[in-house]
C-alpha cells in the first residue's frame, strides 16, 4: 500500500495557500516541521532496543522494575513478553482527532514504520530473527505495531 503525502489536507492547503505546484514534502517539513522535529522522528522511525534476559526490547519502552513483573508473569516467555512491551499504537504518538488525516495514510506510516524498525532491527541485532507486525482491526487502537523474536 502506498500513499501519496501530497494528498494530506494540511499539506494540500499549504501547497495552494503558496501557489505553487513545485512545492513538495521536502518543503513542507523544512518550513513546517523544521530540523527539531526531523531529529526527534528518528527515534520514531530508528527506535533503539535493548536486550534483556535474552528479550528484545523498545529502549523508550524499557523499565527494568515492569519488565521484571512481566517476566514473572508470563514466566520468563521472552516473545509474550516482547508483544507486551514492543508495541506502539500509532494513536499512542499522534492523536487522531487532532487534524483529518485518513485512515489510508496512517495504515501507510504503520507499515512504513515496520520496514525501518526491521532494518534497525537487523544493524542491532545481526544474526537474530524478530518479526515485526503491523495490525489494524477494529479491535485494535489504531495502527499497531508489534514486534517479537523468533524462537
Amino acid at each position: 500500500m502506498s500513499f501519496d503525502p501530497l494528498e494530506l489536507p494540511r499539506i494540500a492547503a499549504w501547497r495552494a495557500a503558496i501557489g505553487d505546484d513545485a512545492v513538495g514534502v521536502l518543503d513542507y517539513i523544512g518550513q513546517q516541521g523544521g530540523a527539531t522535529l526531523a531529529v526527534a522522528f528518528t527515534e520514531l522511525f530508528w527506535p533503539r532496543f535493548v536486550e534483556h534476559r535474552g528479550c528484545i526490547l523498545l529502549a523508550e519502552h524499557f523499565d527494568e522494575r515492569r519488565f521484571e513483573q512481566w517476566w514473572t508473569r508470563l514466566d520468563g516467555d521472552c516473545g509474550a513478553i516482547e508483544g507486551t512491551v514492543n508495541h506502539l499504537h500509532l494513536w499512542d504518538v499522534f492523536d487522531p482527532d487532532a487534524e483529518d488525516v485518513p485512515a489510508q495514510a496512517m495504515r501507510h506510516l504503520a507499515d512504513v514504520l515496520a520496514k525501518t524498525w526491521r532494518a534497525a532491527l537487523h544493524e542491532q541485532f545481526p544474526g537474530r530473527e524478530v518479526v515485526v507486525d503491523v495490525s489494524d482491526t477494529p479491535e485494535d487502537y489504531g495502527p499497531t505495531i508489534v514486534v517479537r523474536s523468533v524462537a
